[in-house]
């Protein structure tokens, strides 16, 4: 059993032993996902259909006036491919919440960001790579989390104990990133038993959304490096110690939203900086109908150059988001990364529509063009995918 697992277990322990002023509230889904790869596999094993089932249990325990007890258990299986049938325990807090601070001691999810394209500044949990490649899902991240709430803005402190190394697809998983994990290597001596600090101030000023952070520790993106071993796989990952300060903005002017997010890393490899800025726009009630049409338009910049450790480091995203303000909450985001360099596309379409009162239904579809010439999306210009998941929340 892992070592944040064992906290979280105690954490629970902690919260049934106190003695509850009311009944423990019990949420949650369970889903069942079918995931299709229509082109042909890469490597031997893989195959064209992928289904699956998850559920998401959510627990939450009052402990007094002032405190509580949170949890979100998440666990997958009958994928055919065995590294995505795995178990997480995205959230399992406790929480003290005074008129002007909080404590949170714990595993816990924290996001920061304001960009659709990519998350530069979200540096606090790592990604979930057998369940989303693009690292939009986390994994769940020890922490003590400390928030002084002022007029001035709030100010966030961390401390995080222990590193998530993330799991890889197999190589019968779609899609597959050939990387020997008993290769993993740490530039901190302790290695993944590293803790790591973070500091956040945000406040909103008028029209501005403001969070400038800073994280010391180690970076959650891994250096893809040769194995240099002809009978293990083609790539190893080494983790960096790093200093990464953050800047993200927002400025809402009534339909209008600008973005930017910003950073700057300093690593023994080489320091780099990259941004991502952009805009969205809402049209109203479009053709005179009750749905709302977002057009949003971002660049990112790597100084890095294109690397594999880089892919979007001179790249333009395009995006439609409809909003159809009806009884079942419909709404749909397409996509298009076009990279200037390597000529490279990235297609991307998610949609989500609730289905009476306990059911949502969520479509999600994938494609690449002119994959060739990009150092990461040839290891998966064959692993296009559409992809469907029911819930059913309880």
């Amino acid at each position: 059993m892992k070592i944040s697992h064992i906290k979280a277990l105690l954490l629970l322990a902690l919260a049934f032993s106190a003695g509850f002023s009311q009944a423990m509230e019990v949420n949650g889904n369970i889903a069942l996902q079918y995931k299709n790869f229509p082109q042909s596999a890469s490597f031997p094993g893989q195959k064209q259909d992928y289904p699956s089932f998850s559920a998401t249990l959510e627990l939450y325990q009052s402990l007094g006036q002032n405190s509580s007890f949170a949890a979100k258990l998440f666990a997958r299986a009958g994928d055919p491919d065995s590294q995505r049938n795995h178990n997480d325990i995205r959230e399992a807090y406790y929480l003290y919440a005074s008129d002007n601070w909080e404590l949170r001691i714990g595993i816990d999810k924290v996001y920061w960001g304001v960009t659709e394209s990519r998350h530069l500044v979200d540096v606090i949990n790592q990604s979930d790579l057998v369940e989303s490649f693009d690292g939009e899902e986390k994994l769940g991240q020890n922490m003590i989390h400390y928030t002084q709430i002022s007029d001035n803005g709030n100010w966030d402190f961390f401390i995080l104990p222990g590193f998530r190394q993330p799991d890889y697809p197999s190589s019968t998983g779609r899609p597959y990133f050939p990387v020997d994990q008993s290769l993993t290597r740490y530039q901190a001596s302790d290695g993944k038993n590293h803790t790591d600090y973070a500091i956040r101030w945000s406040n909103s000023i008028g029209d501005w959304d403001i969070g400038i952070s800073h994280f010391n520790g180690t970076n959650r993106e891994a250096i893809y490096q040769p194995s240099n071993t002809p009978t293990k796989l083609p790539l190893s990952t080494y983790y960096e110690q790093m200093q990464q300060t953050g800047l993200d903005l927002q400025f809402t002017d009534e339909e209008l939203i600008w973005k930017l997010e910003a950073i700057d890393r300093q690593l023994d490899s080489g320091n780099y900086q990259a941004a991502v800025a952009g805009i969205e726009s809402t049209l109203i009630g479009i053709m005179e109908s009750d749905t709302d049409l977002g057009l949003i338009a971002e660049a990112m910049w790597d100084s890095r150059g294109q690397t594999i450790n880089s892919p979007f480091q001179k790249d333009l995203m395009l995006g439609l988001r409809f909003t159809m303000n009806d009884a079942q909450s419909s709404e749909a985001l397409l996509g298009m990364i076009y990279d200037l360099d390597s000529e490279a596309i990235i297609y991307t379409l998610e949609a989500s529509r609730r289905i009476a009162d306990s059911f949502k239904l969520k479509l999600q579809a994938r494609s690449y063009e002119n994959t060739n010439n990009d150092p990461f999306l040839r290891f998966i210009k064959q692993d296009a995918y559409l992809q469907l998941d029911l819930k059913w929340y309880f």
